[in-house]
C-alpha cells in the first residue's frame, strides 16, 4: 500500500471523528445545564449547600353552601344575655304573743310558720298550721310570684303581752315602684291587721294576697275542712 492509499484513509477518519461535533455545531445545540440533583449538591458557587425537601401542599375539598351558611351562622355574635340581679339573702322575722308564735320571711313578706301555744300536736308542741315549705300572704301581680320580690323588714323580732299592740312593715321597690306590706298584732287576740300600699304602680294594676298550700290538717278530717274559711277586706 502506498502512501496516498495511507493518507486517504487517514484523512476519511479525520473526516469521521469530526463530523459530529460540526453538525452540533451548525444545528446550535443548547448548552447542557446541571441537572436539580447538581445544582442542590454543589450550588452556585460549586460548594455544597442544604436544600429543604419539598413541603407537599393540601387543597381543601370544596365546600358545600350549606356548609359555608351553617359557619357563617357560627361565627356570628351572640347579644350578651342580661343577667339577673342576685337575691338578697333569706332573712326571718319572728312575732311571739301570748297565744301565738309566727314566723315570716323577707323572700316575699311571707308568713312560714304559725305555732298555736294552746294547742298541742300529737307530740306535746305547739300545734303548727302551716306544712313546710308552704306560706301565706304572699303577694302577687300579673308579672310576680308570691316569693320571688325580696323585701326589707324594719325589725328583727317582736314580743307582746296582753292588749300591746305593734306593728311589722316590709318594704321593697320593683322598677322603681315602692311594695309596703304592714302587719299589725296584739298581744291577747288572734286577729292580726294588713296593709298593703303600692303607691308607684299605674292605676288598675291587679295585686292580690294568696295562701300557698293551705293548713295543717289538725282534726284528721281534712275533705270536711277544705270548705271552712273566712275572710274580710278593705280595699282604699
Amino acid at each position: 500500500m502506498d502512501s496516498r492509499t495511507v493518507l486517504a484513509f487517514a484523512l476519511i477518519i479525520l473526516i469521521i471523528l469530526a463530523m459530529g461535533p460540526y453538525l452540533r455545531w451548525l444545528q446550535g445545540d443548547p448548552v447542557m445545564q446541571p441537572t436539580v440533583e447538581e445544582r442542590q449538591l454543589y450550588g452556585e458557587r460549586g460548594s455544597p449547600v442544604p436544600v429543604s425537601p419539598p413541603v407537599p401542599s393540601f387543597e381543601a375539598p370544596p365546600r358545600s353552601i350549606g356548609e359555608l351558611a351553617g359557619s357563617a351562622k357560627k361565627k356570628e355574635v351572640q347579644p350578651p344575655v342580661e343577667a339577673r340581679p342576685a337575691r338578697k339573702p333569706e332573712r326571718h322575722v319572728t312575732v311571739e304573743t301570748d297565744l301565738y308564735s309566727a314566723k315570716f320571711t323577707t323572700h316575699g313578706a311571707r308568713i312560714v310558720s304559725w305555732k298555736l301555744k294552746a294547742y298541742l300536736d300529737h307530740d306535746g308542741y305547739p300545734q303548727e298550721l302551716i306544712k313546710p315549705g308552704n306560706s301565706g300572704l304572699g303577694l302577687s301581680t300579673s308579672d310576680l310570684s308570691p316569693e320571688s320580690v325580696d323585701f326589707v323588714a324594719d325589725i328583727e323580732s317582736l314580743v307582746l303581752y296582753g292588749s300591746e299592740q305593734a306593728g311589722l312593715t316590709f318594704r321593697a321597690t320593683v322598677d322603681g315602684a315602692l311594695i309596703e306590706k304592714r302587719f299589725r298584732f296584739q298581744g291577747d287576740r288572734y286577729r292580726m291587721d294588713v296593709t298593703v300600699a303600692t303607691p308607684g304602680f299605674p292605676r288598675g294594676s291587679k295585686v292580690g294576697l294568696g295562701w300557698s298550700g293551705g293548713l295543717v290538717d289538725t282534726e284528721g278530717s281534712a275533705k270536711e275542712s277544705s270548705g271552712f274559711y273566712s275572710m274580710s277586706y278593705d280595699q282604699i
